[in-house]
């Protein structure tokens, strides 16, 4: 895992699909990322021990992946609480400008 910031900085190599993308947060081990110019709907990445999955920013729901059930129910409460930083950090991702760090879960 190479780290770097969010804004050009921080970056996390998530565990299946071994690309390194920008970290918005990283807590409990668990590390929530987003490409660059990437396809919608808007969603982010989320890595966790060997799980991975993508969320939907809109609805926080699993578009695809694999998560305990207690890091899913973790990441839906920060989404939540996140969504505008999240809609923020899309607009940027799509127009390939550096991402913004989100705090982490409390």
């Amino acid at each position: 895992m190479v780290p770097r910031r969010a804004g050009g900085g921080e970056r996390h190599e998530l565990a299946a699909s071994g690309a390194d993308v920008p970290l918005l947060a990283s807590f409990d081990g668990i590390a929530i990322a987003m490409y660059f110019g990437d396809h919608p709907p808007p969603h982010f990445h989320v890595g966790y021990a060997e799980c991975s999955a993508v969320i939907s920013i809109e609805r926080l729901a699993l578009i695809h992946g694999v998560l305990p059930r207690r890091v899913l129910r973790i990441v839906r409460q920060w989404g939540l609480r996140h969504r505008p930083e999240l809609i923020r950090n899309w607009e940027l991702a799509s127009s390939l400008e550096p991402l913004h760090p989100i705090p982490p879960w409390p």
